[in-house]
């Protein structure tokens, strides 16, 4: 008979870090964020910080499990060990720590959080709305693992370090496939585009609306309302609805102006939706009927002015990238301006001309694009088989040989 034991028998959740009170303050000490944590060998442990008490961080040492507590984070399963080069560290406040007991197999412990029943029974049990659902101390403190003693443990992490580095091998060399293509991309946009020098502010063909400051009290699950369209929805190559959060649609003001049509441009502001890939996308004619949210921002061509797919093409250069990553304002969520957005300088030819461009970008882009579908195709595979995998040994249903 298979045994099962709550997590709490075998590690801590949140547990003090009592050695940050002797720290001097300025001591470096690693940083993890969590766009540092992903399993597979993909995490960035070369970020550091100085320490000060003042730091609104999570505290954690070296060896500790980082569980990311966020939704959509945490149902990518990104659990991992933190293996960074100091003592201790600090994590961005949207992880568990979870520190394994003495005697306690920590990969056994990792593993186990990256299975299907954790991750399954936790995207039940978030908390919160919208994109602000987490997952609760307790319910990871009571997520039950298979009741192994320590050789097993051992055993079985061993295995699936094996088996697990094979298949993450295979996805690297996926990723090294999807960045060379979309570096030909980067390319070809690029050529087509701002091969000529004569350039003139983007401001003179399209009109610039910011996203709604909507209040977060009225947002809603409820698909009778009426869906709202924020930077999560702005993906690198279309809009993503999966995550959608709506706005009461009873008693609200008149906010016709916001709404988002086809062939507009919306582009992502936020810093990361920039300088990590920019997010724009020219909306499709199915694309629901949607509000704008703030630091959203639609780009619309003025009629005769210029072509929407040419802008969109401009916008997804490396020349804009390389414009706005260091025009980035705000503090606590850097991003670009709409007159920033304006004052970015492109090739102003005439519409006919832009579109003769955007077409031949069509049809170029249109044959990598089909790649990276091919290459997202088989590395969501290859992640579906370590998924399987790492479930079927820690929940006891593939045993290991002697």
């Amino acid at each position: 008979m298979t045994n099962y034991a709550p997590l709490w028998k075998l590690a801590e959740v949140n547990p003090a870090t009592p050695e940050f009170q002797d720290l001097d303050e300025g001591e470096s000490v690693g940083f993890m964020p969590l766009e540092t944590i992903w399993p597979g060998g993909r995490a960035d442990y070369s970020r550091s910080i100085s320490w000060s008490k003042k730091l609104s961080y999570t505290t954690f040492r070296r060896g500790d499990v980082l569980v990311p507590k966020i939704t959509p984070t945490f149902e990518a399963g990104r659990s991992i060990i933190a293996q960074i080069p100091t003592d201790l560290g600090v994590a961005s406040t949207e992880v568990h720590i979870v520190r394994a007991q003495p005697g306690v197999d920590p990969r056994f412990v990792t593993y186990s959080l990256q299975s299907a029943p954790f991750l399954d029974e936790g995207a039940h049990s978030l908390q919160g709305v919208g994109n602000l659902r987490r997952i609760t101390a307790r319910f990871v403190q009571e997520h039950k693992l298979l009741d192994a003693p320590r050789e097993m443990q051992r055993r079985i992490a061993d295995y699936l370090d094996r088996e697990t580095g094979e298949i993450d091998a295979m996805l690297a060399k996926m990723n090294e496939l999807s960045e060379t293509l979309e570096a030909r991309r980067a390319v070809a946009i690029e050529v087509a585009i701002f091969a000529d020098g004569r350039r003139g502010a983007l401001g003179h063909i399209i009109d610039c609306l910011p996203g709604y400051a909507f209040p977060s009290g009225q947002f809603s699950n409820d698909d009778s309302d009426i869906p709202l369209l924020r930077g999560v929805n702005v993906k690198p190559f279309g809009l993503d609805w999966s995550e959608t959060v709506y706005w009461r649609s009873r008693n609200v003001p008149d906010l016709s102006e916001y709404y988002v049509g086809p062939t507009d441009i919306v582009l992502g502001m936020d810093r990361p939706f920039v300088s990590g890939g920019t997010r724009v996308v020219q909306v499709p004619a199915d694309a629901p009927h949607s509000l704008l949210v703030q630091r959203v921002l639609r780009i619309r061509v003025r009629e005769g002015m210029g072509n929407a797919r040419y802008v969109y093409y401009a916008l997804r250069a490396q020349s804009f990238k390389e414009y706005a990553t260091p025009k980035f304002t705000g503090i606590s969520v850097p991003h670009i301006s709409e007159d920033q957005v304006r004052n970015f300088r492109i090739p102003l030819s005439s519409p006919h001309e832009q579109a003769r461009i955007a077409d031949h970008l069509d049809e170029v882009t249109g044959k990598i694009d089909q790649m990276l579908a091919k290459t997202a195709e088989l590395k969501s595979l290859l992640l579906e088989r370590r998924s399987a995998l790492i479930t079927d040994v820690v929940t006891g249903k593939k045993q290991l040989r002697s």
